[in-house]
């Protein structure tokens, strides 16, 4: 379906505009197609202004207040830690804790994980890591810290079994845990890498931010958190297109077309 004709002039190049009709024209009537357009607009153009958000609301027919505030938000995270895909999801402890037992259950499918596996998380966690593990039928295996209160890497390849299936690490107080000896534990032993980024947006290791070390970043927008929203929120990133639908999928609770 092609694009109408908008009351606003679009401030970009032709080549540009030609680029972003056909973006709204491919997505504008899939389920959840916002977030997709203003995510794939913005790695175009970078931060888009009032008239092009005006201009893509008129193409879609979605409310602009809808475009301006959280699909802006959406899209500027999204493009933030430096990765393709960018997911959100609807509680703050969504990284781990999805809100229904359905999904309780089907979260295993994501990465793999479930009952006879192990997931190495560091002991000075709170509770809702450690549930994401537990209510997949998993076994959380506490690990001690370092001075600065990250996993301890020792402790991690110490504590690695034929069962042990992720490690879980949680970058507490904003700092990042030390992620260079972490994700070459990984990668030596295959396992999946799973960051807690709950208290650490925007914080960087060796310059790279925290998040995109591993196979799934976990970001928490609870009003206590390092950047809060008015009530639940966060944010899943992934730069793996396969974990990005599953995890598309279990954000609207297992359906993968609108409507109930």
């Amino acid at each position: 379906m092609a694009c109408k004709k908008t009351s606003v002039p679009f401030r970009g190049t032709k080549e540009q505009e030609e680029q972003l009709r056909q973006i709204v024209a491919e997505l504008k009537d899939q389920p959840g197609s916002l977030m997709p357009i203003m995510q794939k607009a913005q790695e175009i153009y970078g931060y888009l202004p009032i008239e092009d958000q005006t201009m893509i609301s008129e193409w879609t027919g979605i409310p602009m207040e809808k475009i301006y505030g959280v699909a802006t938000f959406y899209a500027q995270f999204a493009l933030a830690p430096k990765g393709e895909y960018r997911i959100s999801v609807c509680l703050g402890t969504a990284c781990y804790v999805k809100g229904s037992q359905g999904v309780y259950d089907k979260i295993s499918e994501v990465l793999g994980i479930g009952e006879g596996d192990e997931v190495i998380v560091q002991a000075n966690t709170y509770i809702a890591s450690v549930m994401g593990v537990s209510m997949n039928r998993a076994t959380p295996v506490m690990v001690e810290t370092d001075e600065y209160f990250g996993i301890d890497p020792e402790a991690v390849e110490k504590a690695i079994t034929d069962k042990t299936k992720a490690v879980l690490v949680v970058h507490l107080y904003g700092h990042t845990c030390r992620m260079d000896a972490i994700t070459d534990i990984c990668k030596r032993h295959n396992l999946k890498l799973v960051e807690d980024c709950a208290q650490s947006h925007g914080s960087t290791f060796d310059g790279q931010i925290s998040g995109t070390f591993g196979d799934i970043g976990c970001f928490s927008f609870y009003p206590t958190k390092n950047l809060g929203a008015f009530g639940d929120a966060g944010a899943i990133v992934t730069d793996d297109e396969e974990l990005a639908k599953k995890i598309k999928i279990l954000r609207r609770l297992s359906r993968k077309k609108k409507g109930h």
